[in-house]
């Protein structure tokens, strides 16, 4: 049984006509190493938005969660508990270690928008 990623799931919700379709934008980061990765945001008119990161051969759907300033997603598997900060053009990557201190571990940080 073929199993779909969450987001195309929540796409799937969607109405079809193509005026009722949400906004989506695909934005490359350069990051500290010289590490790139992708991420793609799915912005409804109703309701919280969502990203898709693809990072090490990994698409990891996330929706938006609670930030203080910037935006913050975090990944509907808690068995890939990543977590993606933004602030502008800017951003940084981290994984959610699952045990009694709930420490996040960074993955990739300095992460720059370079276009798509």
């Amino acid at each position: 049984m073929t199993r779909l990623p969450v987001a195309l799931l929540c796409l799937a919700a969607l109405p079809v006509a193509a005026q009722d379709l949400p906004s989506a934008l695909s934005i490359n980061y350069a990051c500290e190493g010289g590490a790139v990765m992708k991420v793609a945001y799915i912005n409804p008119e109703q309701g919280d938005s969502l990203a898709v990161v693809d990072w090490a051969g990994k698409l990891i759907p996330m929706r938006q969660g609670v930030s203080a300033s910037g935006a913050r997603y975090i990944a509907f598997d808690e068995q890939q508990s990543y977590r993606w900060w933004t602030k502008g053009d800017e951003g940084f990557l981290v994984f959610m270690v699952a045990d009694h201190e709930a420490t996040e571990e960074p993955v990739l940080s300095g992460c720059k928008a370079i276009g798509s």
